[in-house]
């Protein structure tokens, strides 16, 4: 079985202070700070109940902040499930039925689906643990899916394809 780092984890060790995000407003990340927030995001990922092979299905807007929570997920090994960032509710009961995530994770700006949502699944906003948390990062096997992601090609019901 081979297994493989965490590419944050690899590139934070090999060059910490590189920027790793770069906002268009000029906001910037480095590979350190990067993997610090995951870190803590994994810490609270593991404060709900999360565990490696797990699925967290991951909503909101593209940000520093939906990067982190979505790399958070495979730090301790669990499977991300992206929802589209602009599908209506409707739309998200329909992809958390077909393929039921242990969490729905929702970013600020999709706060106003957690009340109605929470009746068909976990939910809980994108959080992070205070102080310095000391979670390793879980090594991937190849053959561990990694990544769930809903298409319907060029018609049809979208359908969840499995990435290792």
């Amino acid at each position: 079985m081979t297994r493989i780092p965490n590419p944050i984890e690899s590139s934070a060790l090999a060059r910490p202070d590189h920027p790793a995000l770069v906002s268009a407003e000029g906001s910037l990340w480095t590979y350190a700070q990067l993997r610090h927030d995951i870190q803590q995001r994994a810490a609270a990922l593991v404060e709900l109940g999360i565990q490696q092979g797990d699925t967290v299905a991951l909503l909101g807007n593209p940000s520093f902040e939906w990067i982190a929570s979505f790399h958070a997920i495979g730090w301790i090994g669990a499977v991300a499930m992206p929802v589209p960032s602009t599908a209506i509710e409707q739309e998200i009961r329909r992809l958390i039925k077909g393929l039921p995530p242990k969490l729905l994770w929702v970013g600020q700006s999709h706060a106003h689906v957690l009340d109605p949502l929470r009746e068909s699944v976990h939910c809980a906003p994108f959080s992070k643990v205070a102080g310095e948390p000391l979670l390793q990062e879980t090594l991937w096997d190849l053959e561990d899916i990694r990544l769930i992601v809903h298409t319907s090609g060029s018609t049809g019901t979208p359908r969840a394809i499995r990435l290792t």
